[in-house]
């Protein structure tokens, strides 16, 4: 009760403060008072009174292009059914500054730092897995935009996390370091650039994914780039690049390392109205590595697999597109490529064309692409048939909303020769008026697969959804399986796996529903409720998982003037069953006011 007439008795003073002559300051803040209760099978259950805010102080120097800046602490303000939707009660604080960003020399700064807060670790397809930890992050940028001088950016960002998943006893980390430093100058009629990359990371995996063994990930990229663009007659342009850059992964007491090289040129020209033209190279000595280094940029990681080979790619293209109508448009290329790996040397040659169609139909929206190429490679007897083919279309049916759109994809050429992928994908809508109420309903999915048996992805989705005045309510239901790598942030997406990675790859497969219900049945009242359920299993090495996750909230708050009143309800359930251990449950409920405060 004391609490709450403290919420109650604060009157509101003036906007803004200023302190001497040139610095500038308001002050905001929440401050929370209430009941709650925790309790779970891993945890020690509780109940009592609880405070909790959070606070936004903002200024300036003299002026906000001098010196700005805002700070923003907050205090248990992580609970599921209040504001924060999150699932532990988190502490922490982000401040940020910017200073001379009026001026030719901007510059900024920014800091953040949470205590027991939750965080994700992803699932391709499915609800992310639920994790808790502390963090932090500092990002320091700067530049130059001098007239008549060279303009030049430097960045600085630096993290670090520790976290560990619900349902899994083993304690995780991430860590990450990276600057930057990039240039540009127009200088006799040439647009010059140069930049520096170096990059570092450190991350300590979830055991389930990792055979049940404690496995520590670095990598580390550092990467010099030079390039050159000028103007060409018949409303051309032609561009050059030159890229140098050393990675080492270390992974599961294996080590890799590699530097690459890659040099590559364009020029393109418009010599009519609707025609354009172009020719464009591209050669690297390490192909691989170039691979690989792509897994570890996008926080993947690898234990190398083709110890001692060199791999080199050349690639050479030509295209012309005529635009005959406004609704007819023509693309035809020729593609040369040249590589080497796994100790062999590999060549083909592509000629293709496609055209793209849309216009006006039956009252809606049509639009098309069409493309086909025949592919010669040395890999295999005979040419291969390689088409692409994409429609969609949209209108009003009846007071009906429909769309729809399909592609379908055989033998598309991959980075490496010899390797390609078909697939299909769909998506559909409706969508319709019922009364006061708007219907809409949504269905879709993707297959994508590799010329090699049991290796692909595949994903599929339902939705459906009510919507009106007062009253809101939507379900969906999804399903995925394929295969993946280990990353820092969760697991990722593999480009083929089996050629550069068959250790590596983590295999996925299942399926998660849920419903959600929201309503505004008086004005300054909101009730919302939400169920969602996952199921899938998990295949690293020669450890299978089957994973179940579950979440249950239910909130209403109401609003008058400044003040909240909240009440809520929460349960998750994560669980995973090559730990070992049984799910973990956690719940909570609560019930409490709040109030917003302007001090100055």
């Amino acid at each position: 009760m004391a609490a709450g007439l403290l919420l109650l008795g604060v009157s509101r003073a003036p906007a803004q403060v200023t302190v001497g002559e040139n610095l500038s300051m308001n002050l905001n803040a929440l401050a929370q008072a209430g009941y709650t209760g925790d309790y779970g099978n891993l945890i020690h259950s509780d109940h009592g009174v609880t405070f909790g805010g959070s606070a936004e102080l903002g200024g300036s120097y003299y002026s906000p292009s001098f010196l700005s800046f805002t700070v923003n602490p907050y205090y248990g303000q992580s609970r599921l059914n209040s504001t924060s939707q999150s699932l532990s009660d988190s502490s922490g604080v982000s401040a940020s500054a910017s200073i001379f960003s009026g001026s030719n020399y901007p510059g900024s700064i920014s800091y953040n730092k949470s205590y027991n807060s939750s965080g994700i670790f992803g699932l391709p397809g499915f609800p992310n897995y639920t994790t808790h930890g502390n963090g932090d992050a500092l990002n320091i940028g700067w530049g130059m935009n001098k007239p008549g001088l060279p303009s030049l950016s430097f960045s600085f960002l630096e993290g670090h996390t520790d976290y560990s998943l619900y349902g899994e006893n083993s304690d995780s980390t991430s860590a990450f370091h990276a600057f930057n430093a990039h240039a540009n100058y127009q200088i006799a009629g040439f647009n010059v650039n140069g930049g520096y990359v170096n990059s570092a990371s450190q991350s300590q995996f979830p055991e389930i994914f990792t055979n049940q063994q404690a496995a520590t990930a670095d990598s580390s990229n550092s990467s010099f780039s030079f390039g050159a663009s000028h103007k060409l007659p018949w409303n051309g342009s032609f561009n050059a690049n030159y890229n140098h850059s050393y990675f080492t992964s270390d992974y599961a007491d294996t080590t890799y390392s590699g530097a690459i090289d890659t040099v590559s040129a364009s020029a393109t020209l418009h010599p009519i109205n609707k025609l354009d033209v172009g020719l464009s190279s591209n050669y690297t000595n390490n192909l691989l590595g170039g691979l690989y280094q792509n897994i570890l940029t996008a926080g993947g990681v690898i234990q190398q697999n083709t110890p001692g080979t060199t791999s080199t790619s050349t690639d050479l293209d030509a295209y012309g597109s005529y635009k005959f109508t406004e609704h007819i448009f023509t693309l035809a290329n020729l593609d040369y490529r040249q590589q080497s790996y796994l100790g062999s040397s590999f060549s083909g040659t592509t000629v293709g064309g496609s055209i793209t169609y849309w216009r006006h139909l039956l009252g809606g929206t049509f639009s098309s692409v069409f493309s086909i190429s025949e592919n010669q490679n040395s890999t295999t007897s005979g040419n291969t048939t390689g088409l692409v083919a994409l429609v969609n279309y949209s209108r009003q049916i009846a007071g009906w909303a429909v769309t729809g759109a399909g592609n379908y994809t055989q033998s598309a050429q991959t980075a490496l020769i010899g390797y390609t992928s078909s697939g299909f994908g769909y998506n559909g809508g409706l969508g319709h008026k019922v009364g006061r109420y708007s219907w809409n309903a949504g269905v879709g999915g993707s297959t994508s697969v590799l010329n090699l048996p049991g290796y692909g992805n595949s994903s599929q989705f339902f939705s459906t959804g009510l919507s009106g005045k007062f009253i809101g309510v939507n379900a969906t239901y999804t399903k995925s399986s394929g295969n993946s790598l280990l990353g820092a942030t969760g697991l990722v997406p593999s480009p083929l796996g089996p050629v550069l990675i068959p250790t590596d790859l983590i295999f996925y497969g299942g399926h998660a529903y849920g419903i959600g219900l929201g309503s505004n049945p008086v004005r300054r009242l909101s009730l919302t409720a939400s169920y969602a359920r996952s199921f899938s299993n998990t295949l690293s090495g020669t450890i299978g998982s089957q994973n179940t996750n579950e979440s249950i909230t239910a909130r209403a708050s109401y609003d008058f003037r400044q003040l909240s009143m909240n009440a809520g309800y929460s349960k998750f359930v994560q669980g995973f069953s090559a730990s070992g251990l049984p799910p973990s449950m956690l719940s909570s409920y609560y019930f409490g006011i709040s109030r917003w405060f302007n001090f100055f």
